[in-house]
């Protein structure tokens, strides 16, 4: 199977968190190939720690042609402004949450993916942690039978 080639913009507090997930659990689907952010000293280092082959600028991994997937771990009032500019480059966006401060503002998002067919989605690190993929790996082994539900919980302050 083809990895899927991932560029990380926003190398901030949250980004240890989805490398870590990444090498671990989907190091067989996913290769990251570089780490951007504003402040070049974070990409660097968060690059560095991880082993990620390129620290770049945010311009520069928009215009990437290896990377076919951004992971969007800036701050959420630039997710929206940044998440445009993701899929405006043709690549497909995961935004850690929120996906978007206003429904407008995620309308606009979803919209925009699907008029270019890309694909969008969002969750916290969380869903890719230990709890999450092994939930995953005992229903993708069927070691808990069929399910028939399911439930989330999210909070907002």
């Amino acid at each position: 199977m083809k990895k899927v080639t991932v560029g990380i913009m926003g190398s901030g507090a949250i980004a240890p968190s989805y490398l870590r997930n990444f090498k671990s659990h989907f190091s067989g689907t996913v290769e990251v190939l570089a780490c951007a952010d504003s402040l070049a000293e974070s990409a660097t280092k968060v690059a560095r720690e991880f082993s990620v082959p390129h620290a770049v600028t945010p311009a520069e991994l928009l215009a990437d042609p290896a990377i076919e997937l951004i992971i969007n771990l800036t701050p959420a009032p630039a997710h929206h402004e940044v998440s445009l500019s993701i899929l405006r480059a043709g690549k497909h966006l995961f935004s850690e949450k929120p996906l978007a401060l206003s429904l407008a503002h995620g309308s606009e998002l979803v919209a925009l993916a699907a008029s270019r067919k890309l694909h969008i989605g969002g969750a916290a690190d969380t869903f890719l942690g230990a709890g999450g993929q092994l939930a995953r790996k005992l229903v993708d082994d069927g070691r808990i039978g069929t399910p028939i539900a399911a439930q989330a919980v999210f909070g907002a302050n």
